[in-house]
């Protein structure tokens, strides 16, 4: 295993570990919903349970990361903490195992959800639910009374139990016109597994472990290797797409490569992820890379500008430098509000580039055309 994790270091979170834990729960999500085509009618719902999957996967690295400095202060013997550092990257990723198989069954919960109550006609001839029984050789006892239970689809119940809501459930539920119920069992759902995936965008909530836990400060340090990750999968993703754009009725290419310019190189993905929106939206915002064409075809030029006059570093005015206009894209994240992209051009080639996005338009843009 690296260094940095072994030892355990305080305020870090090795990127290697958190992208394989990322990696790991994005591919649960993404093997339910199948596509990534922006024009999937589940987009926003999949980039929502993504989004959350990835900030999950950031504070189980930095409490792993947290965990092993603690032991590291009980165990100063090289060997000995060795062996415990090992066994304890062994436990996290027996629950991987765990975590993976829920984020695989809530997120199926969340596309069912959607496909239940997205016709009319269905609902009127089927307007209940039924619980089916676990497929689990070994099935828990928790969700037994659930077992057979018929409520309406409209019922409150639904909103705080679905299959799912423990952790490796393997429990299942049908559309059915039979009668409903005239009682209803007690919520059951495990710590961090709350509410309705389709109508909160939750894999996982606040309340689990890793986040309901986290120290002062964790956000950032979560968001900080969250933003270095997403942008190298960002530009490796998008480099060899044809990404495109159109202003004034003139269709641009997009241009993902990093900038370089004599010694000086900027990561243009990096400056794109960097952008912080001061919330958990932040996450939603850097879902914007792995599938930029969707927003872009959702957002409409608001402004554009010669140059952005802040953020003078040598490496970014030299960038500035080769841009001859910055264009201002409103478009919308996946729970529905508002980012603004910055959309810089080449001046040498006529690409388009993504600078940064903000929750709104910046002071020197709303008077620049």
């Amino acid at each position: 295993m690296i260094k940095d994790v072994m030892e355990g270091k305080a305020g870090t979170i090795h990127s290697d570990v958190y992208q394989a834990y990322s990696d790991n729960l994005r591919k649960a999500v993404g093997g339910v919903f199948r596509s990534d085509d922006y024009g999937d009618k589940y987009f926003e719902l999949q980039a929502q349970l993504q989004a959350n999957v990835t900030r999950f996967a950031a504070y189980k690295a930095y409490h792993l990361t947290e965990q092993l400095k603690k032991k590291r202060e009980e165990w100063p013997n090289d060997d000995d903490f060795k062996n415990i550092a090992k066994a304890m990257i062994n436990t996290f990723n027996r629950y991987q195992a765990a975590e993976y198989n829920t984020a695989t069954a809530r997120a199926r919960t969340a596309k069912q959800w959607n496909d239940f109550n997205a016709d009319p006609i269905a609902n009127e001839l089927y307007p209940n639910l039924r619980w089916l029984p676990s497929r689990s050789a070994n099935p828990r006892e928790e969700h037994i009374p659930f077992y057979g239970l018929v409520l309406p689809k409209t019922d409150p119940f639904w909103q705080e139990n679905q299959p799912g809501n423990l952790w490796n459930c393997k429990c299942d539920w049908e559309e059915t016109d039979d009668p409903a119920a005239n009682e209803r069992p007690a919520t059951i759902h495990a710590k961090g597994l709350e509410g309705n995936p389709a109508e909160t965008g939750e894999i996982f909530t606040k309340e689990c472990t890793y986040i309901h836990n986290s120290t002062r400060g964790t956000e950032q340090l979560c968001r900080k290797i969250n933003r270095n990750t997403v942008a190298k999968q960002g530009r490796e993703l998008n480099q060899n797409r044809r990404i495109t754009y159109e202003i004034d009725g003139i269709e641009y290419e997009f241009d993902f490569r990093n900038f370089r310019n004599g010694k000086n190189k900027v990561d243009i993905c990096h400056h794109f992820a960097a952008s912080m929106f001061g919330n958990e939206d932040y996450w939603l915002k850097n879902e914007i890379l792995f599938n930029p064409q969707h927003y872009l075809d959702n957002g409409t030029t608001i402004s554009n500008a010669a140059v952005d006059p802040h953020n003078t570093g040598v490496a970014t005015q030299e960038l500035k430098d080769a841009t001859d206009r910055l264009f201002y894209i409103r478009t919308r994240l996946a729970n529905g509000n508002e980012a603004i992209l910055h959309v810089g051009r080449y001046k040498d080639s006529g690409k388009l580039y993504l600078y940064a996005a903000t929750k709104e338009l910046p002071l020197y843009a709303r008077t620049s055309q």
